[in-house]
């Protein structure tokens, strides 16, 4: 029974410091500049969250420690749906992928793909007529351009300083529909986090058209890029997702081991979580 109520206290312990660490990198995201109504909301959301697998934690390793019935059933209730949820994240990091990006770069069925192919297209009208640029000379000259690329980038590429240098502040983008908005900002930060610009290999376009025009030659496509590293990272995560979902099962099973106890076989079910203590009910 010690190694069934150090197993189930050393989980609370563990969850706890999950708890603690998903609440530090909360607040540090709270102390980033700039973020939108939308952004303090699921902060906010995110933190009721941080707060509720802290106490869960902190009510699971007393209710071992004291192997107090009640308290161990709440956080044996807590426990399962951190279960469910790291089985659904394994799940998903399973299926998301075929999911996601079936068919190939230019033939999707998925409508979230389809609309990002879409708005990486509409991107290519930076440095066009339809949406001048302030691409620098010395950006194209520093870029990483072949030579053929800084002439063409020099000849063809509508330029001129103090111009915007992404697609989204052109005159052009600012009269979309919201839906192309949202999509414009979330590629900016895939060009940022991928190092990637345009949409599908062969159609490279020579400037990363959401986040910089002078921040020289993209690496890569994004769409390629994408689902290289979700099909990559998927499993990792799955499989650290699947591995999770067994331990918690693990100290949800050790857990009821504890208010099943054969000390405590002798009375009701109900008197191991809640006894009439001289007419007042208490938590056993």
């Amino acid at each position: 029974m010690q190694v069934v109520k150090g197993f189930t206290g050393f989980g609370g312990f563990v969850i706890l410091v999950i708890g603690l660490a998903m609440l530090g990198v909360t607040i540090w995201a709270f102390t980033k500049a700039s973020l939108s109504f939308n952004q303090y909301t699921f902060l906010g959301i995110l933190l009721g969250f941080d707060l509720l697998v802290i106490g869960a934690s902190i009510i699971g390793i007393f209710g071992v420690k004291k192997q107090n019935g009640f308290m161990i059933c709440v956080f044996q209730i807590f426990v399962m749906l951190f279960f469910f949820v790291f089985l659904g994240i394994g799940i998903s990091a399973e299926v998301l992928p075929q999911a996601v990006f079936e068919g190939n770069c230019t033939n999707s069925n998925n409508e979230l793909i389809h609309t990002a192919a879409l708005s990486s297209y509409m991107g290519i009208a930076v440095c066009s007529d339809a949406c001048q640029c302030g691409l620098k000379d010395s950006s194209i000259d520093n870029g990483n351009y072949t030579v053929a690329e800084k002439l063409a980038l020099k000849a063809l590429f509508n330029r001129k300083d103090g111009e915007p240098v992404r697609f989204q502040d052109c005159a052009v983008a600012k009269v979309l529909n919201s839906t192309y908005q949202d999509m414009f900002n979330i590629l900016e930060g895939v060009q940022t986090a991928l190092d990637c610009s345009s949409w599908c290999k062969g159609d490279d376009w020579l400037v990363y058209t959401f986040t910089d025009v002078n921040n020289g030659r993209p690496q890569a496509t994004c769409y390629d890029v994408m689902k290289d590293n979700l099909s990559k990272y998927g499993n990792i995560v799955g499989i650290a997702a699947f591995v999770s979902a067994v331990f918690l099962l693990l100290v949800c099973i050790c857990g009821l081991c504890v208010c099943c106890a054969p000390s405590n076989r002798q009375q009701p079910l109900a008197s191991r979580f809640i006894v009439n203590d001289g007419g007042y009910y208490r938590t056993a």
